[in-house]
């Protein structure tokens, strides 16, 4: 009797429970145990790949809740009970209406949702809705599209989306993935490069640079909200040119032939075409001291620095300035620079005139000196001897130098021309130089004689630059100047100073310049506003000039002590800061040959 009393009593309990449980999920679905099923109500939904935005209507006059607080809300879950589900609130809604975005879902994933209210410790459900998320298995809402524009060292990446109509108000980053390694891009190593880009109608494309010749390289494109990625595009590939503007220049130094130049040369050909290398003028003295004031502007040193014999000539002794100790020189290489040299080549202005301590008595102009250079070339002339003499003052400094495992570029003689090749001849179409003023065969022996003797004498450290001046700028008032070009076998590269030229006049003379000498490297000698003060129309930024493919080996920034900005130099501050974090810039950190 007691074992069926037992077994009654159990029947009756399992009875209950089974009943319980059926009415708890029911009005779960319905609005909750004991709640009223109108107080709120699931509405539907707009959703994408990873957000969903839930709406829903309430109605609290049923409730009596006096002035209760009340958080509105929307619950979503991949599981139909709603376990580990998601809930997002506010306390703030529209009228009866309302709306809870929820972010970070996965895509093509089948997610429940409802509305909820919580008052009172009470919480109110509308019915369960459920919906399932986009997927870009297709690539229906994004995708890579083929790269153009591809060279030797650079390629236009493109693509494509139609997110934005999905993910309305939200902020889409896209970016391209690339790599020459499949598995990088498919995995998204560590070793991934990656290129932010804008939309624009739906169409993305960005022009990436610095890569390597004849090489595969494969890219994709990616969006991103929230710092959550919600779509990839298909991996596609592309293969770089051999880069023709290295392919034409001679893969040695014309007369360099130290370990250190020769490994500088290397540095310089294989830059050329990929990235522009900084430098700036040491204020025609013999220090550090406008590369430190960039340094201190942009927190990036010049990749190179240039030093002016242009004192060279004054007595030694003379307490300011002291070309024997190269120690800012070795202390510039030691800490990674390159180091330029050229030489404003001061002549004293008569045979009698004597050069003073404080550097007085010396001039470059051919109007204010009887120095001739036909003369220089002369035996017994005082040209002659002045001419080697300070030769020889040079080549000590070089060879010490070169003692020290130091190459540098070579740049003495520049802009001889001058006005000279003007189509119209008149009193002031001359060279504004001594050594140009007699014409461009004197001008080139003088150059091949400056060239010889400093072989001669050992100088096996310099990479030679010869500067053009490329019509002045106008081809329609102006002769090409390559009567004045000393030879393929006498010099390393081709310079051009420009001053107040814009980035689509850097362009122009690039590429004419790069038309006539095919096979030398193309460089900015010099650059800066186009007057003694900031007034003056300015250099085109580096980042523009790029841009239009003005591919200069390098620039180099004139110093203006009058300037008025933080580097005492012919530019702007923020040009500085432009050029320093252009990716295409190369400065002294990235310096290794």
């Amino acid at each position: 009797m007691r074992k069926v009393v037992v077994l009654a009593l159990c029947f009756i309990i399992c009875a209950v429970f089974s009943a319980c449980s059926k009415e708890d999920s029911k009005s779960a679905e319905e609005g909750g145990n004991n709640n009223p099923t109108d107080v709120v109500s699931t509405g539907d939904v707009e959703y994408g790949m990873t957000y969903a935005i839930i709406k829903g209507t309430v109605n609290l006059s049923v409730l009596n809740i006096g002035n209760s607080s009340i958080d509105y809300g929307a619950e979503v879950s991949i599981s139909e009970n709603f376990t580990g589900s998601s809930k997002n609130t506010t306390r703030n809604i529209e009228g009866n209406l309302l709306e809870i975005k929820i972010n970070n879902l996965k895509s093509n994933i089948k997610y429940y949702y409802r509305a909820f209210i919580k008052t009172n410790g009470n919480t109110y459900y509308g019915k369960t809705k459920s919906f399932t998320t986009l997927s870009n298995d297709t690539f229906e809402y994004l995708n890579t599209s083929e790269a153009v524009d591809i060279s030797g060292r650079s390629a236009t990446l493109r693509g494509w989306s139609k997110l934005e109509s999905l993910y309305k108000g939200n902020s889409i980053k896209y970016y391209f993935d690339y790599s020459d390694n499949y598995e990088i891009v498919a995995n998204r190593s560590q070793d991934i490069q990656q290129i932010e880009v804008q939309i624009n109608s739906g169409e993305l494309s960005t022009h990436i640079s610095s890569l390597s010749e004849n090489t595969k390289y494969y890219y994709r494109i990616v969006a991103e909200e929230n710092n959550t990625i919600i779509a990839e595009g298909e991996i596609l590939s592309f293969t770089t040119t051999p880069y023709e503007a290295q392919a034409n220049i001679a893969s040695a130094p014309v007369t360099a032939t130290t370990d250190a130049a020769k490994k500088l040369y290397t540095f310089f050909r294989n830059q050329y075409g990929q990235s522009i290398i900084s430098s700036v003028m040491a204020d025609v003295a013999w220090n550090n001291s406008l590369a430190e004031k960039v340094n201190t502007l942009t927190g990036k040193y010049p990749a190179m620095n240039c030093y002016d014999f242009i004192h060279i000539q004054v007595p030694d002794g003379n307490g300011w300035i002291d070309y024997s100790n190269t120690k800012p020189v070795t202390n510039w290489a030691n800490a990674g620079g390159i180091v330029q040299l050229m030489w404003h080549f001061n002549v004293p202005k008569s045979e009698t005139t004597t050069i003073e301590t404080n550097g007085s008595g010396v001039t470059c102009s051919p109007n204010e000196t009887t120095f001739k250079a036909s003369n220089a070339l002369k035996d017994g002339t005082w040209e002659n001897k002045y001419f080697y003499g300070q030769m020889d003052r040079v080549i000590a400094v070089i060879l010490k130098l070169q003692d020290a495992g130091i190459a540098a570029t070579w740049r003495p003689f520049h802009e001889a021309a001058g006005n000279a090749t003007a189509k119209q001849q008149a009193s002031w179409t001359k060279a504004w130089f001594w050594w140009g003023y007699d014409g461009p065969e004197t001008f080139k022996s003088l150059w091949k004689a400056m060239f010889d003797y400093f072989k001669q004498k050992g100088v096996n450290n310099l990479i030679w630059i010869w500067t053009t001046q490329n019509y002045n700028g106008n081809s329609s008032s102006y002769n090409q100047d390559k009567d004045w070009y000393p030879g393929d076998s006498y010099c390393d590269m081709v310079a051009r100073d420009l001053y107040g030229y814009t980035a689509a006049q850097n362009a122009q003379e690039f590429k004419e310049i790069q038309a006539t000498y095919p096979n030398k490297m193309i460089v900015l000698g010099e650059c800066g506003w186009d007057s003694s003060n900031k007034t003056g129309k300015p250099q085109g930024r580096m980042s523009d000039c790029w841009n239009q493919d003005a591919k200069w080996g390098h620039f180099m920034v004139w110093y203006d002590g009058n300037a008025g900005n933080r580097t005492s130099t012919m530019v702007s501050d923020d040009w500085w800061k432009d050029a320093m974090s252009n990716q295409n810039v190369i400065t002294r950190d990235q310096v290794k040959y």
